[in-house]
This record gives structure tokens, C-alpha cells and sequence, in this order.
């Protein structure tokens, strides 16, 4: 499976998701090895046992998720839950709190993307593999940031596609301004 395909899923499939710093509070090992933390606002966070068995979280780590809001019949005890095993990592114990976070991160990409694309030669719609190339970081990275900036309206998207029966575009094309996808013939 492609990640940036699998990255973009899961974006739309959790639109309200954020990224926080977790401290981790209790697994239950004898039950089922769910876990709960808390973030730094003392919210509380489900952290399923899949994702506890697949990273080995253990209490007192720290980790840092992509969380969305929790199904509506726990919101009131857990308003939080982990998204995705792939969106979560767990800090290393000496991890200084200067370390940015992977939301802090995106935060910065997307103001790189924005300052590629208002180079006057690149005011063109870029797919997510040549901005890759020319910001000198992953796909993922790109794809994750540019579905952020789509999400917030800060971006336009279009997608291609050779044939009017495919289920997927062929490709996607990305552009700050909508101008940018018009073709003039004189």
C-alpha cells in the first residue's frame, strides 16, 4: 500500500485530528492492554490495544499521536482517542521538550510549501512529488501537509484523471491560487 495514499486516508477519515504530546497513565495489562494518558491540558486519551502491543507503550512513557475525538458515548470520560499506529510515536526517555513535535513540523513544512509556490517560477500546480524534490523532504511529509492546508482552505487541489470510469485520479495537482489551473488560448 502507498503511504501518501494511506496518509491522506487517514486525514480525511479523522478530519478534526490534532497532533499532541501524551503521557501515558495506565495499560490494562490483565484486561485487554488498552491504555489511557493524558495530554498536557489534562485531557484524558484511549490508546488502543493495538497500538499499546505494536509500539510496546508502557506506563510513564510519553508519546506523541495523532488524536481525534473519541466515540460520543465515552467523549464524557475520554474525550480523546489515538487514530492511527502509524500517526504515533513514542519519545525517547531523554527527549528534551525542545523536540518539535510532528504538528509542529507540518506547521513548518506548510509555510515552506507556501513559500515555494509564491516563487514567481513555480506559480504553477505542482504535484506532491516534484514539491518533494524541490523542498528536499518525503512525500508523506508533502501529502500529509498539503491535505492540512487543503483542509484549512489554504490550498487548491485538482484532481486528474484520464478516464471518466476510474476511481482514482491519475494524479493531483496543488496550487495557492485557483487561477492557476485555468488555461488561456489566444
Amino acid at each position: 500500500m502507498n503511504n501518501n495514499i494511506r496518509t491522506a486516508n487517514i486525514l480525511k477519515f479523522f478530519p478534526d485530528s490534532i497532533y499532541k504530546r501524551v503521557l501515558v497513565e495506565t495499560i490494562l495489562d490483565g484486561v485487554n492492554h488498552e491504555g489511557f494518558g493524558i495530554t498536557q491540558e489534562q485531557e484524558k486519551v484511549f490508546i488502543s490495544p493495538k497500538i499499546v502491543k505494536d509500539l510496546d507503550i508502557r506506563v510513564g512513557d510519553i508519546i506523541e499521536a495523532l488524536i481525534a475525538p473519541n466515540e460520543k458515548s465515552k467523549s464524557d470520560s475520554t474525550p480523546w482517542a489515538v487514530c492511527h499506529v502509524g500517526m504515533t510515536k513514542v519519545l525517547p526517555v531523554e527527549a528534551p521538550e525542545e523536540v518539535l513535535s510532528e504538528r509542529q513540523i507540518e506547521l513548518s513544512i506548510e509555510e515552506r510549501i507556501t513559500e515555494l509556490l509564491l516563487k514567481p517560477e513555480n506559480e504553477y500546480p505542482h504535484k506532491v512529488g516534484e514539491m518533494s524534490e524541490k523542498l528536499g523532504i518525503t512525500t508523506d511529509q508533502v501529502q500529509l501537509a498539503l491535505q492540512r492546508m487543503h483542509n484549512a482552505g489554504d490550498i487548491w487541489e485538482a484532481k486528474i484523471e484520464r478516464k471518466g470510469s476510474q476511481d482514482r485520479a491519475s494524479y493531483v495537482l496543488w496550487a495557492l491560487d485557483n487561477e492557476l489551473f485555468s488555461v488561456e488560448c489566444e
